[in-house]
């Protein structure tokens, strides 16, 4: 079954190296990690306003934050191209993501 919708509702935001730590890991991101790691890219514009919705805790469509997840991550990477840490958090949050919709 697939959920439509994911939230952050009721985790608790992690420092960035909190974050950071559980990227590294390897193992899926925690509800607070995915809020906290949205967070960094948040915007109340057309790319950024899903991520923004999810570190607010409220119910995203599935689809819809995967492509903001992807619209930020183009966007970031023109501006300044991104390092591999930076990559690896985009597609963390992805990852919970999906883990999140199909669990």
């Amino acid at each position: 079954m697939v959920h439509t919708h994911i939230s952050t509702h009721g985790a608790r935001h992690l420092t960035s190296v909190e974050a950071i730590a559980e990227v590294r890991s390897g193992r899926v991101i925690s509800d607070g990690a995915a809020a906290t790691i949205a967070s960094w890219s948040q915007s109340p514009g057309s790319v950024g306003s899903v991520l923004a919705a999810l570190t607010s805790g409220l119910p995203v469509n599935y689809s819809d934050l995967l492509e903001d997840i992807r619209a930020s991550r183009a966007a970031e990477d023109d501006r300044c191209p991104l390092d591999d840490a930076d990559k690896a958090a985009f597609n963390a949050l992805a990852m919970w993501a999906m883990h999140k919709a199909y669990a």
